[in-house]
């Protein structure tokens, strides 16, 4: 969350791809900012005056083409679209996830633990790839608008969570990869910047102090695995009390990740770094 000239509490969307700018959105209006936090780009998505559901509120921002992009919803389909453009889409829903290639080429959209889709701008084709699973707290994590993105920084391939395991795919599917399958339950799974390592999350489940009906997922530990030698994952931080519900590289080195206690609203939040690679 970022505290916007323009609106505080913005969510973080992410930076633009020649880390200048940063995408923040929120109640289905979006912002490109300068890293003084000064509006260079504002707008509502087409949706903005809709009744309040199902609506989304999510956006990425293409560089190439000034432009963002979001999902519309129309009955029983999702729509990409820009504000000039609308593009086709498969039949049903595609979620409100959703992630440019650093290419800027690709669209992934996903409906956490069901499907994962990308859309080929250039050639205008959607490729199926499967189901993905992001958090085992998927409600929570999703109410605190975490990030996502999971292409590698050449945008040949992508790396996520499905029910096989973690997964390494081409953009149209025609490539996949089972790397490993952790043995706890997982997710927030990123690629290096070098393609050549994945960092994930797993957790483990508990009743929560307040209501031990619920679950709270802790942290069982964060863990790196080369692709090189799947068969050796290698954990760069042990189990916690607290959840995790972002996790990044700061480098090909060093990975950043946040630890959120269970607490009322709003949570305790610190940020850990971690050696990641020798």
């Amino acid at each position: 969350m970022i505290p916007s000239r323009r609106k505080a509490g913005q969510f973080l969307a992410g930076w633009t791809p020649d880390g200048k700018n940063l995408v923040a959105f929120r109640d289905w209006s979006f912002d490109l900012l300068s890293l003084d936090l000064t509006v260079l780009q504002s707008g509502r998505t087409a949706q903005a005056d809709a009744p309040p559901f199902p609506r989304t509120e999510r956006v990425c921002y293409l560089q190439s083409q000034d432009k963002f992009v979001w999902l519309e919803r129309e009955g029983p389909r999702t729509f990409l679209r820009t504000t000039d453009v609308r593009f086709s889409s498969p039949q049903g829903g595609l979620g409100e996830w959703l992630a440019a290639s650093p290419d800027e080429r690709y669209i992934a959209v996903a409906d956490p633990g069901r499907s994962l889709h990308a859309y080929d701008l250039r050639e205008k084709m959607w490729f199926d790839l499967g189901a993905i699973e992001m958090h085992p707290d998927q409600s929570d994590w999703s109410w605190h608008q975490a990030s996502w993105d999971p292409w590698f920084r050449d945008s040949s391939k992508l790396a996520y969570l499905s029910p096989k395991g973690i997964v390494v795919s081409s953009p149209a599917g025609g490539r996949q990869s089972v790397v490993l399958k952790p043995a706890d339950a997982a997710g927030l799974v990123t690629p290096s910047p070098d393609g050549e390592a994945i960092a994930y999350a797993t957790f483990a489940a508990r009743p929560m102090e307040r209501r031990p009906d619920l679950k709270f997922y802790g942290a069982s530990g964060i863990w790196s695995v080369r692709l090189s030698d799947p068969g050796n994952p290698r954990r760069l931080a042990g189990s916690s009390a607290e959840t995790t519900y972002n996790l990044r590289w700061l480098d090909n080195r060093a990975i950043v990740f946040d630890r959120l206690a269970e607490r009322p609203i709003p949570p305790t939040v610190r940020l850990w770094k971690a050696a990641a690679k020798q």
